[in-house]
């Protein structure tokens, strides 16, 4: 066993196996066993006959990559090491590159390197000659609400109990810890949960150098309210080299600009407070279910008919919506009319060159989408959203100055989410709304009610508007353009764009510098 392991029912971090389960018939069972009892970020390293089989656990929070070398395969959480010890050394994939453009919250097995494969989670896989098998332990599908629907009440006792768990548990790995703060519902979630488990922490905020991207006086309520330190900094745009990447050393070219800042700061305010580790609240959107969708509408039409509680629904989906109620009705009808089948997920072409192939939708989200029950239409769009936040989580496998790291993706607190009906996390019209109940007690009252918050779009700008020339010189002169992969002409226009306007295109266009920066990261 590599990695972090916690035992299910005390949330005990393990060092060692019962003796017991050596007597598992197979490595199958043992890895079935180990889902069961207990959770982490971990790899499972199993001998099942004259095969070696990988189990990375169901969360995906310490990826696992696999390559071919003189002796047989390697499997490492760090990419670089397997560029190292490789028969041939990793190179950009210039069609897999193309393809995470596309779609870059996809993650799936390829990566953008050659002969480097992500390792599935929850899949058990081993090498044989003939090639590669993987079979699932654990499957999404299997936490699908049961026919019985809990109160609101109960359901937020419960998940406040679990957040508990899993952050008293994380907590263990450092003495002291920061929660990057910004006054929402997602990273407030965490820091009540560790402060009502006794945790040392702080809670950072770094702020934009205007009101936009400002949060310093929710986070000091927060802090306020928990009873621990504010460390307080503020976004410096002139330390980002964009020639760096953030992904520096990771499969695919997931980063963004500002997050070089964001490291900086924390690796300073951890050595300021004497902490090992960050936690952020990445992916909470997802895990909670934010949904502007009419699908908890029909999910509970399924479930319980034209009851009062669909009409309910019905009305906090528009009060979310912000929409009219005859606009929810077209809406519902055209949601309803496609039942289980996804939503289409749209590949972004954006700045790619006209001739770079298409990218096919993901399969996996249709393979998913057959197992969600009839009543519960809408989990299809739980379950998408849960798939499209795994490029843009902090892993235990990062670097190793500092731990960064998301622990609401931990797998007790997944499979309690996906076991909630999607009507639940819209109640009284405001999103994530068993979330904001968990911990109503402890949170002050403005923050449990905050629907939207700030975020380092102005940094962002800002970045673009100070290195529009490098950014023309790295594209234009760069291996993108030379592999075929961007519009010139389109490029050209987006680096012309007003950078205190609201075009989108420059996100994008950083994007494309940070995968030009990866890219000649991994050249020879």
């Amino acid at each position: 066993m590599i990695g972090y392991l916690f035992e299910r029912t005390t949330g005990r971090r393990v060092t060692r196996l019962p003796r017991e389960i050596l007597q598992c018939p197979d490595a199958s069972s043992f890895a079935t066993w180990l889902t069961r009892e207990y959770w982490g970020a971990y790899a499972a390293l199993l001998i099942d006959g004259p095969h070696l089989c990988v189990y990375p656990d169901p969360s995906g929070l310490l990826p696992v990559f696999r390559s071919k070398t003189a002796e047989g395969q390697a499997c490492t959480s760090d990419a670089t090491l397997l560029h190292m010890h490789s028969l041939t050394k990793a190179r950009v994939s210039w069609s897999d590159l193309s393809s995470h453009l596309q779609r870059p919250d996809w993650r799936g097995q390829r990566t953008c390197l050659t002969g480097i494969e992500e390792v599935p989670a929850g899949h058990m896989t081993s090498w044989t000659k003939d090639g590669a098998t993987s079979v699932a332990v654990w499957h999404a599908t299997q936490f699908m609400p049961d026919k019985k629907t809990r109160p609101f009440d109960e359901l937020a006792f419960e998940l406040r109990a679990t957040a508990q768990s899993v952050m008293r548990a994380w907590g263990s790995v450092s003495s002291r810890l920061l929660v990057s703060a910004s006054g929402g519902v997602d990273s407030s979630l965490i820091a009540a949960a560790l402060a009502t488990t006794g945790k040392d922490f702080a809670c950072l905020t770094i702020a934009t150098g205007d009101p936009s991207g400002d949060e310093r006086v929710p986070v000091r309520m927060l802090a306020n309210a928990l009873g621990v330190e504010t460390i307080e900094a503020r976004y410096d745009p002139r330390m980002v080299d964009l020639t760096v990447p953030v992904s520096l050393g990771f499969a695919r070219p997931s980063g963004k600009a500002f997050m070089q800042e964001v490291r900086r700061q924390a690796i300073e305010a951890a050595g300021q407070f004497g902490a090992s580790a960050v936690f952020d609240g990445n992916g909470g959107d997802n895990l909670f279910c934010y949904l502007h969708s009419p699908a908890p509408i029909l999910d509970r039409w399924r479930s319980e008919g034209l009851s009062r509680g669909t009409a309910a629904t019905y009305l906090d989906i528009c009060r979310i919506a912000q929409t009219t109620l005859p606009a929810m009705a077209r809406a519902l009808a055209l949601r309803a009319r496609r039942g289980a089948r996804p939503a289409a997920w749209t590949a972004d072409r954006r700045l790619l060159a006209s001739d770079v192939p298409a990218c096919d939708a993901p399969a996996a989200i249709q393979d998913m989408a057959l197992a969600v029950p009839f009543k519960h239409p809408g989990k299809v769009e739980h379950l998408a959203l849960m798939l499209r936040t795994q490029n843009f989580i902090h892993s235990a496998g990062g670097p190793a100055d500092l731990l960064q790291f998301s622990p609401l993706m931990s797998q007790p607190l997944v499979e309690l989410c996906l076991s909630i009906p999607t009507w639940i996390w819209c109640q009284g019209g405001i999103n994530r709304a068993l979330a904001r109940a968990a911990f109503s007690q402890e949170l002050p009252a403005a923050i449990v009610r905050r629907v939207s918050k700030a975020g380092p779009d102005s940094v962002m700008r800002v970045i673009f508007a100070q290195n529009r020339a490098l950014i023309r010189d790295m594209l234009l002169g760069g291996l993108l353009r030379a592999n075929g992969l961007i519009d010139a002409v389109a490029i050209e226009q987006a680096i012309a764009s007003d950078p205190h306007g609201e075009d989108p295109i420059i996100y994008r266009l950083l994007d494309f510098v940070e995968a030009e920066a990866w890219a000649r990261s991994w050249q020879p």
